[in-house]
């Protein structure tokens, strides 16, 4: 990793008038809700069943699995004390439907249809206000920088019946401020390449390269904007950027999605715009899919059929950075995303999923769109144009003490060559555990170690036959690592401890 000067950073401010928007039943609940951390727990102590891989979860799910831990009370590994039910009692109260009418509590108005009526529908109307500040002194340069985040949205949700949710949140950022600095450019060939005659696959391009924003912690901000900013002092074509930077920015943000379940709940759908988490064996630590990436449009479902096998599967198209303009950065960036993965339980003592993703330029493919075809095997069926990986964790723990896991990502290899010996060896792994502090509400401290060998997540341009120029496959999203969030040729050792406070 690279070395960062002695700093020391300070949230200022951290304002947020009204409570997350919620979810209705089949709609997500957001990663950065702290059930999420409480579900992870309760898994290790052994308080309820495992739960899917594949996040984020709905709010059903996430509702029966609260109830699950309290009435599991202290008859399981690890019990609970008083303040973890009181919190998980919090949960449910935050999270129910807001009241008939107006509720001031929740900034909402829910309206639903008679009870007579032949099917139920539900809508609920609210909005939401965001601040964040946020500074960071660097004693080297002796220099402060600050950043803030300003948002203001509105959102609709309801369900149709008692199988189908839906929900749209649109966002609007009047005060945007991130400011980091240039590191230099480098060419993805080198200075003064030219391609022979005829080639257009290898195509020098100057490339500016940045730090992560100066007023957090390394590789703790993500940015909210969708597409582009704006400078305030130039709201038109020529104002859209990539970054807000040192000056003042504004921009949006759309969160749409719809989702529901059939047959008994064994088979929950959604087809939405979100953030997610696919395979993390702890929050944040997925080498696949990890909640760090920018969110995009994606068909995914989830089906179980028993108590200790699931499937997922995803396709979703991704979207481009604007490092140039909103038709040059997106010209060769024409992407779509498919995973599918396959998890095996064994109460809560084993854990092991596996399964492939693909990055592909977009098209009609349907071996990609088929959720049984394996992503890997299936591209040498139709030819080498796309990036492929697999992927293996496994975990094993006793319920009630800690966890120990081991994840591995496949990129790249050579078989030819040894293996691991080429640079094209391109691969990541990681090794942790996760220990139950009892003595605090929902504590827990989680040691890793992870890997990102060099070249691990990049891919170069590929040349396919229907589209007129080279087009990018890394495995990214919107300027961003779909995988973990470290760049390649990275190691991280990292220390997390958490708990919750009492209520």
């Amino acid at each position: 990793m690279g070395r960062f000067p002695q700093q020391l950073f300070v949230a200022l401010i951290f304002l947020s008038v009204s409570v997350p928007v919620q979810t209705q039943a089949h709609v997500s609940v957001p990663l950065g809700d702290p059930v999420y951390h409480i579900l992870e727990l309760a898994e290790l102590r052994g308080l309820c069943v495992p739960l899917p891989s594949a996040k984020p979860y709905s709010r059903a799910t996430v509702v029966s699995a609260v109830n699950e831990i309290l009435n599991a009370g202290g008859r399981r590994f690890g019990g609970l004390s008083a303040g973890e039910t009181a919190i998980l009692l919090q949960f449910l109260k935050t999270h129910g439907d807001a009241k008939k009418g107006m509720d001031w509590g929740k900034g909402s108005y829910r309206f639903e249809n008679e009870e007579n009526s032949r099917i139920h529908a539900s809508m609920e109307l609210g909005l939401k206000e965001e601040t964040v500040f946020s500074g960071g002194f660097y004693f080297q340069d002796k220099d402060f920088t600050w950043a803030t985040e300003n948002w203001l949205s509105a959102y609709v949700k309801g369900d149709v019946g008692t199988k189908f949710s839906y929900q749209f949140v649109i966002s609007g950022a009047p005060l945007l401020r991130s400011p980091r600095k240039t590191l230099g450019t480098y060419n993805t060939y080198y200075s003064g390449f030219t391609p022979a005659p005829g080639d257009t696959v290898h195509e020098n391009e100057e490339i500016t390269t940045y730090n992560e924003p100066t007023a957090y912690f390394p590789y703790t901000y993500k940015k909210r904007w969708d597409g582009f900013v704006w400078d305030i002092s130039d709201v038109s074509n020529s104002g859209m950027h990539g970054w807000p930077g040192d000056g003042i920015s504004i921009g949006y943000s759309m969160m749409p999605e719809m989702g529901g379940a059939f047959l008994n709940d064994h088979i929950t759908y959604r087809f939405g715009r979100t953030d997610r988490e696919w395979g993390a064996m702890a929050n944040g630590s997925s080498l696949i899919l990890n909640r760090s990436a920018q969110p995009f449009l994606a068909l995914e479902a989830t089906v179980k059929p028993f108590s200790w096998l699931n499937f997922s599967t995803l396709t979703g198209i991704l979207e481009y950075y604007d490092a140039k303009d909103i038709k040059g950065s997106a010209e060769s960036s024409q992407n779509a995303f498919s995973a599918g993965m396959v998890e095996l339980n064994i109460k809560n003592y084993f854990h092991a999923d596996f399964g492939s993703t693909v990055v592909w330029p977009k098209r009609f493919e349907l071996g990609y769109l088929f959720p049984l075809a394996d992503k890997y095997l299936y591209q040498n069926n139709i030819g080498d144009f796309d990036n492929l990986a697999l992927f293996l964790n496994l975990k094993g723990q006793y319920p009630g003490i800690a966890g120990l896991w081991v994840s591995f990502f496949l990129d790249e290899i050579n078989p030819e060559a040894g293996i691991f010996k080429l640079d094209r060896a391109m691969f990541a792994y990681q090794a942790g555990t996760t220990v139950a502090l009892p003595i605090l509400p929902f504590g827990s401290l989680t040691v890793s170690y992870t890997k990102i060998e060099p070249y691990t997540y990049t891919h170069p341009k590929e040349t396919v036959p229907w589209y007129d120029k080279p087009m990018e496959t890394s495995y990214t999203n919107n300027g961003r690592g779909l995988g973990y969030y470290l760049p390649p040729n990275s190691d991280e050792l990292k220390l997390r401890f958490e708990a919750m406070p009492e209520i």
